[in-house]
């Protein structure tokens, strides 16, 4: 046996020195120079280099995959020219540095023919570079599908044929192979931001097996197509990468607060939840604070209700939480704190809160514009500095200022559309518009401002317990709206933030608030549980729309779909009057500095940032300068 020993005296050291070979170090331990026989190292390493070499060729086989049909091995058009013979190799290279690169990825004809209108009309609007890749087995020239498919000189798409050779003899293994290196290959040369495919069960075997188990844990977004998308989801074609890269990771959650009197209009709202059309996303999980007296009919239907739905193939249930109060002597601050606590994202980029009232009905698609509004306006590549000030996107058109005085109005505008070149809603006509003037029947918030609102209203309430002398502000929220409302209004002037509203010609709706008998509850009613004026004098006021049905959002939307962008629609302030966003921002800032005085507690108003996400620059309580300003007041009433 060799030794492993080490040593450590000096005449070990210099006994061991007869041992060491030429050229070796006699720092490093024996173990490592152990010698057997020459004849048994020879025997036992030729074969373990024969070995790895064979597994290397094969791993580098298999990797490599099969040749595509094109030149060289290689995807035909991806290094070359595609199919339609524009350009060599400075496509390549252009390809890479566009980033927005979108790949639609086929291997059945029939997911083929679905796909080939779908990418025709993203490429038609040019916000991305739009590639088709065929990947199956038929023997089907390119030429021909799109011939087949009608697709003429218009459409913009880059054609690409990642086919192996011999694809019709070629194993179910080697197919998923294939695929998989053909779309690497793309990747590799396009720098791609999504990929693109079919619904997978109605794709083959191996192209689906492919992408759920290869392409799925790539890093690319893989954004797989619902059945009916290109009649229903044609949408979609308007987004550019940057909303197509958020299209999977997009959570939305609803709440709903319902105050005394108004279980009975639940029913109403959850089987319009139940009846709206999520396509292929995860229907979203649903939060109901019910209050402490609940009518019998919603205790029934309550207990046989899952949600989300049961369909066939569909998602799990068990999203639906339940929670109730005790209390009806609720304060306006602690309902508006319970609020609050109904949703915390745990994503804030990504995690979103629709707040809904319960006297509201949804329209089938209020999913289809919610989720194609927030992808086009929070995550487009090229929208961030034009929606820095959105907060959340409305799906009903308010009816009423928020004090309820009167009949709101709202601005009619020509817009300019982004996209295409092509006629626009002439002066005069309905338009979405920017307000900042929050709503709560049917809005979703996005997950920083939720976080944001969140530290103002515990910085607020905690400014009213430690004033010496609160200051009476005037209410800018009418009584029949929840109480949270006027702490969002105080936010959202102090910042300069807007509410995406929507408006158009033919008058629909996504949302419809019904018009109920006004309950006497704690914020619909004035001092001791009399009616509030207001509420009832507005009972009449507001018109309902009609509610928009099942037919394709493209149909609906003006402009043929196509959002306006929020640099082009109408700013109102929070009375309601047209302004610039300069004026928005001066604004903000005056109203900031008013409120960081008499409710932050500032004493020095400089270095105030109005863009600032920081809750602390608009208090100041646990400074020194505002406690010695806030004793003289506290003196004198001694």
């Amino acid at each position: 046996m060799p030794s492993f020993r080490l040593y450590h005296t000096a005449e070990e050291g210099k006994r061991s020195d007869d041992y060491v070979g030429k050229g070796r170090n006699p720092f490093i331990p024996s173990v490592l120079f152990w010698r057997g026989p020459s004849r048994f190292r020879r025997r036992r390493i030729l074969p373990v280099v024969f070995v790895i070499l064979l597994l290397y060729f094969l791993w580098a086989s298999f990797s490599l995959g099969p040749p595509a049909r094109g030149v060289s091995g290689t995807v035909r058009g991806s290094s070359t020219k595609d199919v339609r013979g524009r350009s060599d190799e400075t496509n390549s290279a252009s390809w890479r540095w566009r980033r927005n690169n979108v790949l639609f990825a086929a291997a059945g004809l029939q997911s083929a023919s679905t796909m080939v209108p779908i990418a025709c009309e993203m490429a038609r609007y040019r916000r991305n570079t739009v590639h088709f890749i065929l990947v199956g087995r038929d023997d089907i020239s390119m030429e021909e599908l799109l011939l087949k498919n009608g697709v003429g000189d218009g459409c913009d798409v880059h054609w690409h044929d990642g086919r192996p050779t011999h694809s019709d003899s070629s194993t179910e293994f080697r197919m998923e192979l294939s695929i998989f290196e053909a779309l690497g290959r793309v990747n590799r040369i396009m720098n791609l931001r999504v990929i693109i495919v079919d619904n997978l069960e109605e794709e083959v075997g191996f192209f689906a097996r492919s992408i759920r188990t290869k392409v799925y844990g790539s890093g690319i977004p893989v954004i797989e197509l619902p059945r009916g998308a290109a009649e229903n989801l044609m949408w979609m074609t308007r987004l550019d990468c940057g909303s197509l890269s958020a299209w999977n990771n997009v959570n939305i959650e609803i709440i709903v607060q319902v105050a005394p009197g108004e279980s009975g209009s639940l029913i109403r709202l959850l089987k319009s939840l139940e009846n709206a059309d999520y396509f292929s996303s995860l229907p979203p999980g649903v939060t109901i604070e019910l209050p402490p007296s609940i009518d019998i009919p919603t205790l029934q239907f309550l207990e046989g209700y899952t949600w989300p739905p049961t369909r066939p193939g569909g998602q799990e249930s068990g999203r639906l939480r339940l929670q109730r109060r005790f209390r009806h002597d609720a304060t306006a601050e602690e309902s508006s704190m319970r609020f609050l606590e109904l949703f915390f994202p745990a994503n804030p980029r990504t995690s979103h809160v629709l707040v809904l009232s319960p006297r509201v009905e949804l329209s089938p698609l209020f999913y289809h514009y919610l989720k194609y509004a927030l992808l086009e306006h929070k995550y487009s590549s090229y929208g961030f500095q034009v929606s820095r000030n959105l907060i959340g996107i409305a799906l009903n058109l308010p009816s009423v200022y928020p004090n309820t005085t009167s009949l709101f109005n709202p601005p009619l505008i020509k817009p300019r559309i982004s996209g295409l070149s092509r006629p626009v809603p002439e002066a005069g006509q309905a338009t979405a518009f920017l307000w900042q003037a929050p709503g709560s029947d049917a809005v979703l918030y996005f997950g920083e401002t939720w976080i944001e609102f969140q530290e103002f209203l515990s910085s607020r309430l905690d400014a009213l317990r430690e004033l010496p002398n609160p200051p009476q502000r005037p209410k800018a929220i009418s009584p029949k709206y929840p109480p949270w409302m006027e702490y969002l209004s105080e936010l959202s002037q102090a910042r300069g933030y807007l509410t995406l509203y929507p408006n158009w010609e033919s008058g629909g709706s996504f949302a419809i608030v019904h018009i109920d008998p006004i309950p006497r509850t704690p914020h619909s009613t004035g001092h001791g549980g009399t009616p509030d004026p207001s509420a009832q004098s507005s009972a009449h006021l507001p018109r309902e729309a009609p509610l928009i049905s099942r037919t394709a959002l493209v149909h609906i939307l003006p402009a043929d779909g196509d959002l306006p962008e929020l640099s082009s629609i109408p700013l109102l302030s929070f009375d309601g009057q047209r302004i610039s966003p300069s004026t928005l921002d001066a604004k903000a800032a005056d109203y900031a500095a008013e409120f960081r005085k008499e409710i932050g507690g500032c004493v020095d108003l400089r270095g105030f940032d109005v863009r600032s996400s920081d809750i602390r620059d608009l208090f100041c309580l646990k400074d020194e300068d505002w406690i010695e300003s806030a004793l003289p007041s506290t003196k004198a009433s001694n």
